[in-house]
């Protein structure tokens, strides 16, 4: 579905990003499905906020730092490495609860996408797919406090 047009939260405003950081935050935003997860490369980033890939780069970890965005890696059918999947956090709820299940459906997307269980394990920090749902949702809700 083509979008026209995104809204952004202001509380983000609260957040005193640098201009870079919040041209990427809406970016990402612009590129978001309904669960808030979207996977534009670092190129596409680069190309419609007018920044080098370097920048992109820099702003992306500050947004994670300030716990506004997460991301994930994403395989080919082939292994290969393709763009990163970002999960943007909503800021329209105060609901812990709403961004743990949302963090648990990037996982799991990220699993749908070919992401083996192993590169999850690293980059998450916790074997999640040898888990019941309840339980991936419980252990996200840990790491997040």
């Amino acid at each position: 579905m083509h979008k026209n047009f995104f809204m952004v939260p202001n509380r983000i405003f609260k957040q005193e990003l640098r201009p870079r950081d919040f041209m990427v935050y809406c970016c990402l935003l612009s590129h978001c499905d309904k669960n808030m997860t979207c996977f534009p490369s670092r190129q596409l980033i680069s190309r419609e906020c007018r920044i080098d890939k370097k920048t992109v780069d820099a702003a992306i970890k500050n947004l994670i730092d300030n716990n506004l965005i997460s991301k994930g890696p994403r395989t080919r059918w082939n292994g290969a490495n393709s763009s990163n999947m970002y999960f943007v956090n909503n800021l329209l709820e105060d609901d812990k609860i709403h961004q743990i299940i949302s963090l648990a459906a990037l996982v799991v997307e990220m699993s749908n996408q070919g992401t083996n269980n192993a590169l999850l394990t690293e980059v998450l920090g916790y074997p999640f797919f040898d888990l019941p749902m309840l339980e991936v949702i419980k252990i996200i809700g840990a790491a997040r406090n």
